[in-house]
């Protein structure tokens, strides 16, 4: 799935508290009340007349669940308030993810029901969520796009139906779809499809996705629709800040080995950098932060393929870096952090031991056991 969609689902529930009725036409409100650590579970239904209305449709209550996620050991960095949207990794028994905020610092989870099945950002511009990664929503938060798949000959490599960009009006789901004619098919592909890597104000970027990893990255023009080859790449990772990131191969790795180098490759001059390297690691892209320091994921791996170790790094200048996960507070156990997330309180990352934040000074903490990633800011 696409950076910033669903990857995995939680629980921790609030203790001796009632959540707020949002988004309730005046109908029932359901709240499922439990508490973590011990057997008593409580249902709770409340009739709510007072709620305010919302877009929710007619007919329909929202289910909230209310939890506490706050960690066991609540950091003194939590001097501000403000909801994080989040998302969880894996599907609730109705086959959707759970979306919703965790209040700080409180640290109470409050589910959104008015979420679609597949959320994977909450767009704060128009106050809703979309179905997509924050890289295929507009700058300004307007638009998000999707793609479909276009239909390729297997003998002939000829495309019998392109591939489609849909560009999505947030606000009320009117869209307008480009052909994209421009596309060119994989070896021995059947089917020709664009991964959303990035949405600038005049243009989106694709990755169509080849063998090992390896794609080639295009630009969609939004005003003409033209659909431009600009380069191919060992593992792309995202367009952001007018740059390409992607993950490059150290001269000297072994064969087969994962891209060990982080590299920026310039849209506007077509200058390539080397940003990062770590040898024998696995090196991933997080984003950057409003500084423009890249965030990186670094894995190196036992010989069994099990993580031996998974760090982050800030790199504020090619060659410039510093470790920021170093510390005890700051054990991502053994999955990697997904979700970076930059705002004017600092870095929030996802993992599977819940969700971390990193302020400038202060270091990296974990602040909810919410397992899942960041699908915004938190306002």
């Amino acid at each position: 799935m696409a950076e910033g969609g669903p990857r995995w689902t939680r629980t921790t529930y609030l203790r001796g508290k009632v959540a707020v009725c949002r988004n309730v036409n005046d109908r029932a409100a359901f709240l499922y009340v439990r508490t973590i650590g011990s057997a008593v579970s409580i249902a709770i239904v409340l009739t709510v007349a007072a709620c305010a209305t919302s877009s929710t449709p007619s007919g329909r209550a929202t289910i909230a669940a209310v939890r506490s996620t706050t960690p066991s050991t609540s950091p003194s960095v939590l001097n501000f308030r403000c909801r994080l949207p989040v998302v969880s990794e894996q599907k609730d028994a109705a086959g959707a993810y759970e979306a919703g905020f965790v209040a700080f610092p409180s640290g109470e989870f409050v589910r959104d029901l008015t979420a679609p099945p597949t959320p994977g950002y909450f767009d704060q511009a128009v106050s809703t969520w979309v179905p997509v990664g924050r890289r295929a929503v507009s700058p300004d938060g307007l638009h998000y796009a999707t793609t479909t798949e276009g239909v390729v000959d297997k003998l002939s490599g000829t495309v019998q139906t392109p591939a489609t960009l849909h560009v999505v009006a947030a606000s009320s789901g009117s869209e307008r779809v480009i052909p994209l004619t421009g596309l060119r098919p994989q070896p021995a592909a059947t089917a020709l499809s664009l991964e959303i890597v990035g949405f600038e104000s005049d243009a989106v970027y694709g990755v169509e996705s080849g063998q090992a990893g390896a794609g080639e990255l295009y630009r969609i023009d939004l005003s003409t629709g033209s659909v431009i080859d600009l380069r191919g790449a060992t593992r792309p990772e995202a367009v952001e800040s007018g740059g390409f990131w992607f993950g490059g191969l150290d001269p000297n790795a072994n064969l087969g080995a994962p891209p060990s180098d982080l590299e920026r490759w310039d849209l506007t001059t077509g200058k390539t950098t080397l940003w990062f390297r770590q040898p024998a690691a696995d090196v991933r892209f997080l984003g950057l932060d409003r500084t423009g320091s890249a965030l990186v994921n670094v894995i190196t791996t036992n010989p069994d393929g099990s993580p031996q170790s998974i760090e982050i790094w800030l790199v504020s200048a090619p060659g410039k870096q510093t470790q920021i996960n170093a510390s005890a507070s700051a054990d991502l156990g053994s999955g990697e952090a997904i979700g970076m997330i930059a705002d004017e309180h600092g870095l929030w990352f996802g993992s599977q031991k819940g969700i971390f934040l990193y302020i400038a000074g202060a270091g990296l903490w974990k602040v909810s056991n919410f397992e899942g990633f960041p699908a915004n800011g938190c306002s």
